[in-house]
């Protein structure tokens, strides 16, 4: 008896994953017509097949498709929308999630959603490797004129580099600054130094903000391939690091100010944290991972600064983001593209676990960096514009007449990553691109390889390369 009913589990388990996955792969390509081809009526017929297949069978599925079905409402002027928020509201109370983003559409969190962002710099000089002071009044980053590490005056517009590599402007360098992040007192400043002469290849440095810039190594490792600073405590005797080691593992820890020990927090392979942030009260540590070893989308995790313990804080399956904290530390703050486009949304935190459910903060964020946040409850964060989100794109072309034969259709179907470089096998059944992930640095960069009749990715390769570019395949076709 015990063996059949068992079996039965088995069976009702894998009958459940095989649903969730076809329902994730009809959730994906409705918003491929949504966000890239941006055919809403098209894309409302989608989500309305799935709410009719599954408004039986799973009450997740169904509230999520019905809140992005009348998205596409909103974007177009129609009143259906707000109708199928109040269904959400007033059928899916158990979808908790589904309900909270219903709700910030109808207008209950019409102000939260509505805070004003201001234009603080714009230009070519632009860099979100740094953070913003407590106070709000200088921004740590590089100067990729130079690669020296310098601050900008938030009031005032000027510049001051922090440190004098002597850098000629042609950019072959063998030194430079990379990512840093400023103190909580606001008198110092900590950040990656590249140094293709030194065999260690990446420090982690110290300067003062203020006097004499007195710029000293503080920790070192010839294991690690590439370093950045993300946080300082707020009593400021750690930095919390992300390293990604030459073996291909990476480590998250924290740097002790005052004698440059390391204490590792976590370690594994492509954990690849983007953001981390210290609570104000200094005992925990929040940061981002990826979900898996193949695809680009994370969650976000919460760890006390003695390592015993982590939490799922924000698991979701798309993106979302590490932000920062409320100053009170009484909200934990994530991007994500939970209602379809990223947003800013504020997640009640207290003694080390979530709280209540998430709440929108700000829609349409874009593809924001966060540069930390001042005292005063201020988020500073940098728009990723240019090639970011760029996607790999396929199409039947007729070489005699030069016109396309197809429309083209997005095979990498992430907006959060770049990619660029793709070639086709030489038998035609591959097509293999360069996919950066997040915020630059070693374990960002990886090469992907996609079956060209389904679609599927075959391999991921992430080469233990510092840089590089993608010239193509080799005859055979066996390596590139």
């Amino acid at each position: 008896m015990k063996r059949f009913a068992t079996a039965i589990l088995a069976a009702m388990l894998v009958a459940g994953a095989q649903t969730r996955d076809e329902a994730d792969k009809l959730m994906k390509a409705a918003q491929n017509t949504e966000l890239v081809d941006g055919n809403l009526n098209a894309a409302i017929k989608q989500y309305a097949a799935i709410v009719s297949k599954y408004v039986k069978r799973d009450r997740a599925i169904t509230a999520t498709a019905l809140v992005r079905m009348a998205d596409c409402y909103r974007k177009m002027g129609d009143a259906e929308s707000r109708k199928i928020y109040e269904q959400v509201v007033r059928e899916y109370g158990d979808q908790k999630e589904a309900v909270a983003m219903a709700r910030a559409r109808l207008g209950r969190t019409e102000t939260a959603a509505r805070k004003a962002s201001t234009l603080v710099w714009s230009g070519p000089k632009v860099d979100t490797l740094g953070t913003i002071s407590p106070d709000g009044r200088y921004l740590s980053y590089t100067d990729w004129d130079t690669g020296d590490l310098a601050v900008r005056e938030i009031a005032t517009g000027q510049d001051r580099r922090i440190t004098d590599t002597k850098n000629p402007n042609s950019g072959n360098w063998t030194i430079m600054a990379e990512e840093s992040a400023i103190s909580r007192d606001g008198k110092q400043v900590a950040y990656s130094w590249f140094d293709r002469n030194n065999s260690e290849t990446y420090e982690l440095r110290l300067a003062s903000l203020t006097g004499d810039p007195n710029p000293h190594r503080l920790y070192g490792n010839q294991a690690g391939g590439w370093l950045a600073p993300r946080d300082w405590s707020p009593d400021g005797k750690w930095v919390a690091v992300t390293i990604a080691l030459k073996d291909g593992n990476d480590q998250i820890g924290l740097v002790s100010v005052a004698d440059g020990s390391l204490r590792v927090l976590k370690a594994g392979k492509g954990l690849g944290a983007w953001q981390m942030f210290f609570s104000p009260d200094g005992k925990y540590l929040g940061y981002d991972l990826r979900q898996g070893d193949t695809g680009p989308e994370r969650d976000v995790f919460v760890m006390a600064i003695d390592g015993a313990r982590e939490i799922s804080a924000v698991v979701n399956r798309g993106h979302d983001i590490m932000m920062g904290w409320s100053p009170d530390g009484k909200q934990l703050l994530f991007a994500s593209n939970r209602a379809g486009s990223m947003a800013l949304w504020s997640l009640p935190f207290a003694d080390g676990k979530a709280q209540g459910v998430p709440e929108l903060i700000k829609a349409d964020l874009g593809l924001a960096d966060s540069l930390g946040v001042t005292r005063t409850g201020a988020l500073y964060y940098g728009l990723r514009t240019g090639n970011a989100g760029t996607s790999v794109q396929i199409a039947s072309f007729d070489f005699a007449t030069g016109k396309l034969l197809s429309s083209p259709r997005d095979v990498t179907q992430d907006y959060l990553e770049s990619n660029s470089q793709p070639y086709w096998s030489p038998d035609g059944k591959h097509l293999v691109y360069v996919s950066l992930r997040g915020r630059a640095g070693a374990n960002s960069r990886f090469l992907v390889i996609r079956a060209a009749e389904t679609g599927q990715v075959v391999r991921e390769l992430q080469p233990k390369l510092t840089y590089y570019n993608l010239a193509g395949w080799a005859p055979d076709g066996r390596s590139l």
